[in-house]
């Protein structure tokens, strides 16, 4: 799933499709899945939308990066990880 789409099951479905959908999406959003997706991602697993999982996240940001033509670069003097965790957690609420 992507922000950019939607997961629906139609007004008709069975108890049965009902059931499935919600088994989908505890699962799909479960603590499990997202701490995976995280650890499996090729191409970046963004943000978490669960809180303990963003607290983790945030908890491990790295304090360097590294730049194609500069190598590895210090960032920790540059990092506000209060800062960081108050803007997400404003826009987490608002969600």
């Amino acid at each position: 799933m992507q922000t950019s789409g939607m997961l629906t099951i139609r007004r008709s479905a069975t108890k049965e499709e009902k059931e499935a959908a919600a088994a989908f999406l505890a699962m799909y959003l479960s603590r499990e899945a997202h701490v995976r997706a995280i650890k499996d991602a090729k191409w970046g697993y963004h943000l978490s939308v669960r809180r303990d999982v963003l607290e983790e996240q945030i908890a491990s940001m790295p304090t360097t990066a590294s730049l194609y033509f500069f190598g590895e670069v210090n960032i920790k003097d540059n990092m506000n990880i209060e800062r960081d965790r108050a803007t997400l957690g404003i826009h987490l609420r608002a969600v």
